[in-house]
């Protein structure tokens, strides 16, 4: 359980700035911002199921008693490690994102949008690793 813990939280570690909009409330600074979020999070449940995935296959093909073994367990180490230099680039992408915008009000929008495109380039890299077809 530990380990899904480690895997899941620089999931949600990428949008901190955002993460407490209310739509329905009124909490988002403006419609586009609340847009955004809310396809992040669309996007995020399906990031975060494939990510699943992916790991388990890999601890599946780690288990296999064959020549591959040790290959996988390395895949999955250096996959783990992506994920985690993916999210610290998410991170420092969108907040230059933040701070260049001088505009209050729009930059959350903006940041949002920047998260929610990183995120949608991540699923689809996801996607092709998943299945092997580059």
């Amino acid at each position: 359980m530990k380990n899904l813990w480690v895997m899941l939280i620089p999931l949600c570690l990428a949008v901190p700035a955002f993460a407490t909009v209310d739509c329905d409330g009124g909490v988002a600074h403006d419609a586009d911002e609340c847009a955004a979020f809310q396809a992040t999070a669309q996007v995020d449940r399906k990031l975060n199921a494939l990510y699943q995935r992916i790991l388990s296959d890999l601890k599946a093909k780690e288990r296999a008693n064959d020549n591959e073994a040790a290959y996988n367990a390395e895949a999955r180490k250096e996959f783990v490690k992506g994920q985690k230099i993916w999210t610290t680039l998410v991170e420092a992408d969108c907040q230059a994102v933040f701070h260049r915008e001088l505009d209050g009000s729009a930059r959350f929008a903006i940041q949002a949008r920047c998260v929610l495109a990183h995120k949608r380039q991540r699923l689809h890299y996801l996607e092709a690793f998943k299945s092997g077809r580059w």
